[in-house]
């Protein structure tokens, strides 16, 4: 029996490549162009000629003439001009470059042999390979360069001119005066030779032609009579057509561990003689499928083109789950069949096929809510699918039992129709091929429960009593927005809108700040309604904090990202500063405030506007007298801007803005003024003096903004000291005053140290907080008494209050020294404040 393979090549040779063209020969030298003549030399093949030879000097003028004998006296004329010397020839043209030589056409590849195998040993064809391949023709050759043109010649030189005539003689009193003629001009020079034109590349070679196939020639013979059996041109070839893979359980299911099998197996011999038997089919172990060893021998010879189904099964097992994972579980199983003869493989006997492994039973979906308050109740429910093609549920027996088991934290939610603590199981009694079964649980969180800190519920799902899915889901604990009474007072300083970028150390700092200075604060998260000033589906929340009495009280709110304030509607805006009824009248505060934390888009600005109404800029305002000039785009908007600037004298503190400025400048005579064109203006129902503020961050967005603690000495560079500033400076001067009187235990305490390193008490920041307010009262005269008269009132109405202060001594210093710096600094008296120092009695 021979152990190698025999490789047998008779393949013709290929054929040999083309020699290359050679290349045209150089052109011949240009000759040199004659003196006053030009030469066309032509037909010059090859490399660069050489420059033409210089052109022929021109030839000397004639001389002049005599001049005749003057006359009696007369002075002699002057010699005639020389003759003008002759043009020098051009210079001859260069000869035009040889064409390069054709290439060499390819060889011809050689023609493949004849091979004749015999044997009376048909298996061992299967050691065999032969083949007799043709000879690839030969390259072409390329063709020759091409020739360079030959330079042309050099132009020749112009020839000097003649000398000018001699002047004639000239007898007079004893005198002789003569005067030579001048000189001729140089001729011309003669033009240079035209360069000769290249010669042309050589034409590329043939390829040359492949040779033809040999022929190969198979005869196997009875070892017995050396009789020949059979003849063919290739060896037999055993093919793996089909296969399935099929489970115990046939539902359509591959699982994980479970024992499989082959079956209907179909073989087919696709080569050129028939298959003796002996081929051995089996389908070896994978990654993913362990095989149980058995094979099959075909014990039968296949006539080429024959199929053959395999009467035999082979048997294994799908791989386990080699690691727990959350959600249902997917994979594949790899499945490969194997077919020799003689330990020798057949290429096309490995057919490869993946087949999907999972469970029949699957969790399809955990529904929570994503969120919920305290004491808020709500409900989980747990649907499970039958993906299989049969029947399964507890009540069929224990091989198709189902179960699922609900964990969740008792100590911040519970089961409220159970008396289970933590842990919950139910089993599944039946679920239809293809269905599903779902279950709801009411739930509830507990007063333990802290706002911001995710809940983990987490369900698990068995099958025949083993685990086989867990599905991991959280609901975060937010606090619960409180609808206000609009019958009765609103009892909250600080509307506060959270999201879902803030956590639960940030929120409980900014609840701690709040609290601390002594704040009462309702909550809107964002994430948990769906939106802030409209849900998700665009429309008003069915109870919307708009609706809830917030007119002249605090709004803060943390920016998820810069530009997120375009989430609060501008009419609401509008409503928090103006009231209801701020279309019809504006000119009404109620001195609330809203701070956003991060950075405004750009378009801030422009966004208020986009709300309000435009009005036209009166035809009489946009009028001018031209006498020497002509009305232009310039003198047009200087008057728009000139009426801008008459409203901003009478109300200084509003906002306008000019818009749809149109020129289109119309006249009426001579002597009348012209109509530039036309107008609109739009006025905020705003005024600068409204506590509307942004506190910018490096990034942008509040992300990190109080992570930081909270101490007695903050530094007012600090985030927290900046908030703590602006939420002084931003609140009603109510408030104010009322934190001045009736400080907290926190805010007596806590000492900020400014930017010189001085410590200040809360006394301090209050009054620098109401001064910043009186002093917008004066430099907008539009908003005279709108601070002070609350200040004076409430320093008139709390007298002994403020007398019996532990810190009525600073108090009334600070505050005199703050009226009297806006009095010297602004040129301003004020209201009657500054007599409570004159009181004997304080």
């Amino acid at each position: 029996m021979l152990k190698n393979s025999i490789t047998v090549d008779l393949s013709g040779k290929d054929g040999e490549d083309g020699h290359q063209g050679k290349s045209g020969r150089n052109g011949e030298v240009g000759k040199s162009g004659k003196s006053g003549q030009i030469s066309a030399l032509n037909n010059g093949n090859g490399s660069h000629g050489e420059p033409g030879g210089p052109g022929g000097d021109g030839e000397n003028g004639g001389k002049g003439g005599r001049g005749g004998p003057g006359g009696m006296g007369g002075v002699g004329g002057k010699g005639g001009t020389g003759a003008r010397g002759g043009n020098g020839s051009s210079g001859g043209n260069g000869m035009n470059g040889q064409d390069g030589g054709n290439g060499g056409n390819g060889g011809n590849g050689g023609n493949g042999g004849s091979i004749l195998i015999e044997t009376n040993n048909a298996s061992l064809l299967k050691f065999v390979k032969a083949e007799s391949q043709p000879g690839k023709g030969g390259m072409d050759g390329k063709g020759g360069s091409a020739g360079s043109a030959g330079k042309g010649g050099e132009k020749g030189p112009g020839g000097p001119g003649g000398r000018g005539g001699a002047g004639g003689a000239a007898m007079g009193r004893g005198i002789i005066n003569t005067r030579s003629g001048s000189n001729g001009r140089n001729g011309s020079d003669g033009k240079s030779g035209q360069k000769g034109q290249e010669g042309r590349k050589g034409n590329p070679g043939h390829t040359g032609q492949d040779g033809t196939p040999g022929n190969l020639t198979i005869r196997v013979y009875d070892p017995l009579t050396n009789q020949l059996v059979e003849e063919g041109h290739s060896i037999y070839n055993l093919v793996v057509t089909t296969f399935e893979l099929c489970g115990y359980e046939n539902d359509g299911i591959f699982e994980p561990d479970e024992n499989v099998f082959i079956t209907n197996v179909g073989v087919k011999n696709q080569g050129g003689l028939t298959l003796p038997s002996g081929s051995v089919l089996s389908f070896p172990s994978t990654q993913t499928f362990i095989s149980n060893g058995e094979c099959y021998v075909l014990e039968k010879n296949l006539a080429p083109g024959e199929f053959f189904s395999i009467p035999f099964q082979f048997y294994g097992r799908v791989v386990g789950r080699k690691q727990k994972q959350f959600g249902p579980f997917k994979s594949t199983i790899s499945i490969q069949s194997s077919a020799c003869l003689l330990t020798s493989p057949f290429s096309e006997g490995f057919v490869k096929k993946e087949y999907p492994v999972q469970y029949p039973i699957v969790l399809e979906s955990v529904k929570v809510p994503k969120s919920l308050g305290r004491n808020e109740k709500g409900t989980v429910t747990i649907t499970v699918k039958n993906q299989s093609l049969i029947n399964y549920g507890s009540s069929l027996g224990d091989g198709y039992r189902i179960k699922f088991c609900l964990t969740l934290d008792s100590t911040y939610i519970i089961l409220t129709e159970t008396s289970a603590t933590n842990i919950f199981e139910e089993e599944i009694p039946f679920i239809q091929a293809g269905m599903s079964y779902s279950r709801t649980f009411n739930i509830e969180t507990t007063i333990n429960a802290q706002f911001y800190e995710t809940i983990p519920i987490q369900t698990n799902l068995f099958l025949r009593g083993h685990p086989i899915e867990e599905s991991l889901n959280s609901i975060r604990i937010q606090p619960t927005y409180i609808p206000t009474n609009l019958d009765s007072p609103n009892p909250f300083d600080v509307l506060f809108f959270s999201d879902k970028h803030i956590n639960r150390q940030e929120f409980s700092n900014y609840m701690s700040l709040l609290g601390r200075i002594g704040l009462n604060v309702n909550v809107w998260d964002i994430e948990r309604y769906g939106g802030l000033s409209y849900n998700n589906k665009g429309k008003r929340h069915t109870k919307s904090w708009i609706d809830g009495g917030y007119e002249g009280k605090m709004i803060i709110m943390p920016l998820m990202e810069q530009g997120s304030e375009k989430q609060m509607a501008v009419s609401d805006i509008f409503q928090h500063f103006r009231g209801k009824n701020w279309q019809n009248d504006s000119s009404k505060p109620n001195n609330g405030s809203i701070v956003f934390i991060g950075n405004p888009s750009d378009s801030f600005k422009s966004q208020l506007f986009g709300e309000c109404s435009a009005q036209q800029i009166p035809e009489s305002e946009l009028r001018e007298m031209f006498l020497l000039s002509e009305p232009n785009e310039s003198s047009m908007l200087k008057k728009a801007t000139e009426f801008i600037k008459s409203l901003n004298k009478t109300h200084p503190s509003r906002v306008y803005r000019t818009e749809n400025v149109l020129f289109n400048p119309q006249k009426d005579g001579s002597l009348s003024k012209t109509l530039l064109g036309s107008a609109d203006y739009k006025e905020l129902p705003l005024s600068t003096a409204d506590a509307l503020y942004f506190i910018p961050t490096k990034s942008g967005n509040s992300s990190g903004f109080m992570n930081g603690g909270i101490t007695l000495q903050i530094e007012s560079k600090s985030n927290i000291g900046k908030l703590l500033n602006t939420i002084l400076y931003s609140l009603p001067v109510e408030k104010k005053l009322e934190l001045l009187r009736k400080p907290t235990e926190w805010l007596s305490k806590v000492q900020i140290k400014d930017e010189n390193g001085d410590l200040l008490n809360y006394v301090t920041c209050i009054i620098f907080a109401l001064s910043f307010n009186l002093f917008l009262e004066i430099i907008y005269n539009d908003e005279n008494g709108r601070f002070s008269t609350g200040i004076e009132a409430d320093f008139e109405a709390h007298f002994d209050e403020y007398k019996n202060h532990p810190q009525s001594k600073q108090i009334v210093e600070t505050l005199y020294l703050v009226l009297k710096k806006l009095g010297s600094e602004l040129k301003w008296r004020g209201t009657s404040v500054p007599s409570i120092k004159e009181r004997k009695n304080l």
